[in-house]
């Protein structure tokens, strides 16, 4: 995903952004610090793209998982 990020290929990266997050939430639930940098990631794919409003949305998750640490 990153990969594809960093090529401009945002159609690409977003899917496997989405199954990475799934995959990491079903392993290690869903307030898991492991989540952090693929949300990170999807935060700044969104961003990229100007879905601002996605994007705070996802950054709001990750630094409530990072406050509870």
């Amino acid at each position: 995903a990153e990969l594809y990020e960093a090529q401009r290929k945002y159609a690409k990266a977003e899917p496997l952004y989405k199954r990475s997050l799934e995959i990491l939430e079903k392993a290690f639930g869903q307030d898991s610090p492991f989540l952090v940098p693929t949300l990170l990631n999807m935060a700044s794919l969104y961003n990229n793209i100007g879905r601002e409003h996605d994007a705070h949305k996802v950054m709001e998750r990750a630094n409530k998982i990072q406050a509870k640490q």
